[in-house]
């Protein structure tokens, strides 16, 4: 009933933390059909080459038959001489290997993920993996995946059949080069078939592995309660928060008539305009960093201020933005504003 539950999608924070579990959507079969194709054009573009240097490999090793006095030479000499052929292969498959991989899943190292897991040997788990849904559907898929190839297999030799019965008699150096050149069309088609598997297996990965990071709603709720509770976030708010108090600052300070400062901590911005206005309204007030930008927008946007420390800090205290002012402190504006007027600051 738990996982019935489960209906939300995945938030951001446990996608991040399943993937660096290792935990990521990824396909074995494309992985396969990527390994393939890369053998397959090697062999298509250089499999004379491939036919040529292992006729040569093997020529060199009848060349020097083995002697029980040097068999550890013998030994390295064979490694060097097949390692010549297939090192050109295998240095293929692992880059575009891994470049297969970080197409899949991006640039992902996990420590978690490599460290042994002993849960993985319990016989209970095991069963448990193999009569799962996800087990049942990778049988399905190995089971499909046997047949096509069978298949493919089968029409290959059916269709070279008298070819290669031809081949029985003939040197085997050169039957395996005429083998090879026969099955290149087969080697596309067994590629073919698993790139098609490999990339509807991708589609079914992506599609479980978001299903297996389903969340409840309980659980979406207590990861905010816990998100919010973490310094970083409190702070990515509060940053939130002063920006969109620093733009609602510099679109008012348009209709502002003047601001009061005290001189460093406080600042307010007032307006009082004659055919709205029944008294002086506060349009926005900071403190500190608020504040010091409040100043910075009048002095740009040439709106007059005065530092009167504690009508700013009478204002800040009893007066809400968008509020018009108390009525005992009207004396004390309108004597701000009167000095105002005299500089020729303001006019009404």
């Amino acid at each position: 009933m738990a996982k019935d539950n489960k209906t939300e999608k995945a938030t951001p924070r446990r996608i991040k933390k399943a993937r660096n579990e290792g935990n990521v959507a990824k396909s074995k079969e494309l992985n396969n059909a990527f390994s393939l194709l890369i053998v397959a054009g090697l062999l298509y573009f250089f499999g004379e080459m491939f036919i040529k240097n292992t006729i040569q490999a093997f020529v060199a090793l009848l060349k020097q038959p083995p002697k029980l006095a040097n068999m550890e030479s013998y030994s390295l000499f064979y490694l060097m001489e097949f390692g010549k052929v297939l090192m050109p292969i295998m240095v293929m498959v692992v880059i575009f290997g891994l470049m297969n991989y970080g197409v899949q899943v991006g640039i992902l190292f996990s420590a978690k993920a490599v460290k042994p897991q002993f849960k993985r040997l319990n016989p209970a788990n095991y069963f448990k993996r193999v009569f799962s849904v996800k087990g049942i559907v990778e049988v399905v898929k190995a089971l499909l995946l046997i047949t096509l190839l069978s298949y493919v297999a089968y029409i290959g030799f059916r269709d070279h059949l008298d070819t290669l019965i031809s081949y029985t008699g003939q040197n085997w150096l050169y039957s395996l080069g005429q083998i090879f050149a026969l099955f290149k069309n087969e080697f596309l088609a067994l590629f073919l078939v698993i790139a098609v598997i490999g990339l509807l297996d991708f589609f079914y990965q992506r599609y479980d592995y978001k299903k297996g990071l389903r969340m409840s709603k309980q659980e979406i709720k207590d990861e905010m309660k816990d998100s919010e509770g973490r310094p970083e976030v409190k702070q990515r708010q509060r940053s939130i928060a002063r920006g969109l108090l620093q733009g609602s600052i510099t679109k008012k300070m348009a209709d502002a008539t003047f601001v009061v400062n005290n001189p460093t901590h406080i600042s307010v911005v007032m307006r009082y305009d004659k055919t709205k206005d029944h008294a002086p309204k506060l349009l926005v007030k900071g403190e500190d960093e608020l504040a010091l930008f409040i100043r910075q927008v009048a002095d740009t946007d040439g709106v007059p201020m005065i530092t009167n420390r504690q009508l700013a800090r009478s204002i800040y205290y009893t007066t809400n933005p968008d509020e018009y002012i108390q009525e005992d402190l009207y004396k004390d504006v309108i004597e701000v504003m009167k000095e105002l007027m005299d500089a020729d600051k303001i006019k009404f």
